[in-house]
């Protein structure tokens, strides 16, 4: 008869449940905050100490900071945040290796330092967390009773610290993309502004530049940008240079007469210049009401009315 293959402990199997349920859940996660107290809590649930800390390189700063603690008061948090790299979580940073001290008082190698602490502390344990195969951060735990540790209890917590280590590469990952992403939006917005400067020419006297095609979203920026100047400057006359468009479509004409109108309700003289033939045709064919609008062949002339009664 074929022998019964070994059946795994009741233990084991919780082991493994747990762990299954722990990774399902850490997958999920975005953010190293949110990691550092998803994780402490999975390991809280794997063994019970009086003083743990996780701490990761800040995916933004670089910095090595503590996330999550359990056992500190205010005055010994920030104590042990500032000196981290000085203690044995600087060292696991550095080495990337497992700093396991079974019992304080038998550590002749002076693994561990005194703290004064209410709880004494006997025994510590600090897994590293690894990701591709740079240490990016750790977990520090420490208890009242001497060994706390078994060996069930250090390959579960290494599990759990291969885990974060997978996950703090993607918030990494993440934090990366929407640090370039914010930056092409900062580029973009720098080349909406620059393509549309509104230039203070004399004084209450505004000259706005237009070259190319005047979308619906040009527009939008061009009309904020225009409308917040002649506010701010008190403008009483925009100059709307058009030399640098060659024609103009049936839509881009209504939004710029658009524009005109606006700075017109802000009791502000608008007059075009720079007026090719072609633009001139679509203009006139556009069948808009053109009988208010001033219009000079340069800018220069444009300038020269603009600056006839402006104080």
């Amino acid at each position: 008869m074929p022998q019964n293959e070994p059946q795994a402990s009741p233990q084991t199997r919780e082991t493994i449940a747990f762990l299954t349920l722990a990774a399902t859940e850490l997958a999920s996660v975005r953010d190293l905050k949110t990691l550092s107290v998803t994780l402490h809590r999975i390991i809280r649930e794997i063994v019970a100490v009086e003083f743990s800390g996780i701490f990761f390189l800040d995916t933004d700063t670089g910095a090595f900071r503590l996330f999550d603690s359990l056992g500190f008061d205010p005055e010994e948090l920030q104590e042990v945040e500032r000196t981290a790299m000085q203690r044995h979580p600087g060292h696991v940073l550095r080495t990337g290796q497992m700093l396991h001290v079974p019992d304080v008082e038998a550590d002749t190698q002076r693994q561990t330092q005194d703290t004064r602490r209410k709880v004494r502390v006997r025994s510590r344990l600090f897994i590293p967390f690894l990701s591709e195969g740079r240490c990016v951060g750790t977990i520090g735990l420490a208890s009242a009773q001497p060994n706390s540790f078994t060996e069930l209890h250090i390959a579960v917590l290494q599990f759990a610290g291969q885990l974060a280590g997978v996950v703090y590469k993607n918030v990494a990952d993440s934090s990366e993309l929407r640090r370039q992403m914010e930056h092409i939006a900062h580029q973009e917005q720098e080349l909406r502004r620059l393509s549309s400067p509104v230039i203070e020419v004399w004084e209450r006297v505004l000259a706005l530049p237009l070259i190319g095609r005047m979308s619906q979203q040009r527009f939008e920026l061009v009309a904020e940008n225009l409308l917040q100047a002649t506010v701010a400057k008190r403008a009483k006359k925009v100059i709307l240079d058009l030399t640098g468009i060659e024609t103009l479509e049936d839509a881009d004409t209504k939004l710029l007469l658009r524009l005109c109108s606006a700075v017109e309700l802000l009791g502000c003289r608008c007059l075009l210049s720079g007026i090719s033939p072609i633009v001139a045709q679509s203009l006139a064919l556009s069948g808009q009401s053109l009988v208010k609008l001033q219009t000079h062949a340069t800018l220069r002339q444009a300038l020269a009315a603009a600056m006839v009664g402006t104080k």
